[in-house]
């Protein structure tokens, strides 16, 4: 499991680079210290209407728990991934 958490421009609204990068490593800060393996990554709107957010992908982290943090960065969505479990037919 794992995944894509931004704290960059909260409810989509924009916010200076200077107030993204704080709260992104804020978020840094939170997940270091829980342990998690990550991943630095950008978030790019594909009209090229808005500048790339800063990003991470998490790894192990709890879907619960990537929803709160979420939340707590005022994010509208995050994207979260499951390993898909062996199937028989």
């Amino acid at each position: 499991m794992a995944a894509y958490l931004t704290a960059a421009n909260p409810r989509s609204e924009p916010r200076t680079d200077a107030q993204n990068r704080s709260a992104g490593a804020t978020l840094d800060e939170l997940l270091a210290s829980a342990g998690y393996p990550r991943y630095a990554g950008e978030a790019r709107d594909p009209e090229n209407e808005r500048a790339a957010e800063p990003s991470v992908l998490v790894i192990g982290i709890y879907r619960d728990n990537a929803a709160t943090l979420g939340a707590w960065f005022g994010q509208n969505a995050i994207v979260f991934v499951r390993r898909a479990g062996r199937r028989s037919w």
